[in-house]
């Protein structure tokens, strides 16, 4: 029985360490100063309040299809798992990391300048010297090696979860008002809302 629950406590340890690093992809630059949140889904409307829940979900299932697929095949990297998805293709990979190398390079330099603006904003720093520090502290997240940067997530996920959690509770709970009228209204050009809210963020994120 000790046994047993040691071995769950160490599933569930694993499991949040694992979600709190693919959690740490997502909360870059966008998700700082709200950006994302404002341009997929609040401008479209109440719909706000499900579409992240849609496109995260499907990209959830997407990645253990994925990772379910490799472990049957015996794959261990990207580009075996795309090489193998593309047959009798197989060069049609190089679509695939292209494509990764692209967005990759983009979600950095949003994480980076939306880092860099709040440090300046909360330091009072140059942005210059912000976008410094931040480049320099991820690239000793980066030469510590993979163990460090789990513990680094796990304790910001953590962190952020928590804050995240007051600000929400706090919102919701003084802002009845304005949340009644805002699902009572109609909804901005809702078909771009769907396409962008639920298929573009999850094109977007997939790079995690």
């Amino acid at each position: 029985m000790k046994e047993n629950s040691v071995i769950t406590r160490g599933t569930w340890a694993a499991g949040f360490a694992v979600a709190s690093v693919w959690f740490g992809t997502h909360v870059g630059g966008g998700f700082a100063t709200g950006n994302q949140i404002v341009q997929y889904f609040v401008y479209y409307g109440w719909t706000a309040a499900i579409y992240p829940l849609i496109s995260m979900g499907a990209l959830a299932y997407i990645m253990f299809v994925m990772m379910r697929f490799s472990r049957l095949r015996g794959i261990t990297n990207y580009k075996d798992a795309f090489t193998e998805l593309w047959q009798p293709y197989p060069k049609l990979e190089l679509t695939f990391e292209l494509f990764y190398v692209i967005i990759i390079l983009a979600a950095m330099a949003s994480a980076v300048a939306g880092a860099a603006s709040l440090v300046q904003s909360l330091l009072g720093l140059n942005y210059a010297i912000s976008v410094i520090l931040v480049a320099i502290l991820l690239v000793v997240l980066s030469i510590f090696g993979v163990k460090l940067i789990i513990a680094a997530s796990t304790f910001l996920s953590t962190g952020i979860l928590i804050v995240t959690g007051i600000m929400v509770f706090s919102g919701i709970s003084t802002h009845l008002n304005e949340i009644g009228a805002a699902f009572s209204g109609g909804l901005t050009e809702p078909l771009t809302g769907l396409w962008r809210g639920v298929f573009v963020y999850c094109a977007f994120q997939c790079v995690s």
